[in-house]
């Protein structure tokens, strides 16, 4: 469940600047400003009203003009982007960089570029986020602001106070549709996912244990799956879980009514929930 971090490259000529080094944009303008910024696609085309999918990257640049240089044409800029969920939530730590350089008469014109690029993670909820850009010039003693916004088609659950399971389906495949039916015939597989929301999330992290038993028609416990946990740290924890897992239905299971029992702790959040689901079994 984690996400990738990719850079955050800056396109800024290191000692001498030629004129070919970096695109030229207009800098008239002599207030500290945020400018030429856009999102992108995964070419770097602009994109005007961005939507995104869980687990893609999110592209954006942008230029910063009117900034002061000294005697000697140096100039010192610092630069925060932020990456909000629907929530207000950053998904990502605060990015902070420097720009320092020393211009000559010919990069009368130029401005610096950043590119920006973060993966979005595959449990993102769905909604609209915000991108923010801060930037400092340390010599003019002045600061500029941007916001943009961009959707993300994700998680459409919403985690409640108290711990439940969501979207509970039999599958005669790992990732196939649900059943029209609970019927599983003697040498199939069983498949089954659902999704957990509402466990406790504290400090950023999240711990839940989850035991599988499988019963008769009369109640009786035939078989106990091994504790499975899952406990993390990180630094923006999904709010909502997606579990899937299988079941052998052997040649010789007894046709007829089974059900599958889960209990689920939240150990942070002192929860404890069951949920029953039946099948059937059948030559």
């Amino acid at each position: 469940m984690m996400f990738t971090l990719l850079a955050l490259s800056l396109l800024l000529p290191r000692s001498v600047f030629p004129r070919a080094v970096a695109p030229a944009v207009p800098a008239a303008d002599t207030k500290l400003a945020v400018v030429e910024a856009y999102f992108e696609d995964t070419d770097r085309r602009v994109v005007r009203n961005p939507v995104f999918n869980a687990g893609d990257t999110c592209y954006f640049s942008f230029h910063i003009a009117g900034f002061k240089q000294d005697a000697k044409q140096h100039l010192e800029l610092e630069y925060t982007v932020q990456l909000l969920d629907p929530q207000g939530q950053p998904v990502v730590e605060d990015f902070t960089d420097k720009v320092e350089a020393s211009l000559s008469p010919m990069d009368q014109n130029w401005t610096p570029k950043i590119d920006f690029q973060r993966v979005m993670p595959t449990f993102a909820p769905a909604g609209e986020y915000t991108l923010r850009v801060h930037v400092s010039d340390k010599l003019a003693k002045a600061t500029a602001d941007y916001q943009g916004t961009f959707k993300v088609r994700g998680e459409t659950i919403v985690p409640g106070d108290k711990m439940s399971v969501q979207q509970f389906i039999f599958s005669d495949t790992e990732n196939g549709r649900q059943k029209n039916d609970d019927v599983y015939h003697q040498g199939s597989t069983l498949w089954a996912r659902f999704k957990l929301a509402g466990y406790k999330v504290d400090d950023k992290s999240y711990w839940v244990e989850q035991d599988l038993s499988i019963l008769d028609a009369d109640g009786k416990v035939l078989f106990t799956n091994p504790t499975s946990s899952e406990k993390n740290r990180l630094f923006y924890p999904p709010r909502v879980l997606s579990t899937s897992f299988n079941l052998d239905v052997s040649k010789g299971v007894k046709p007829g009514e089974y059900t599958l029992r889960l209990n689920i702790r939240d150990k942070i959040g002192n929860q404890e929930i069951v949920h029953e689901a039946k099948f059937h079994v059948e030559p």
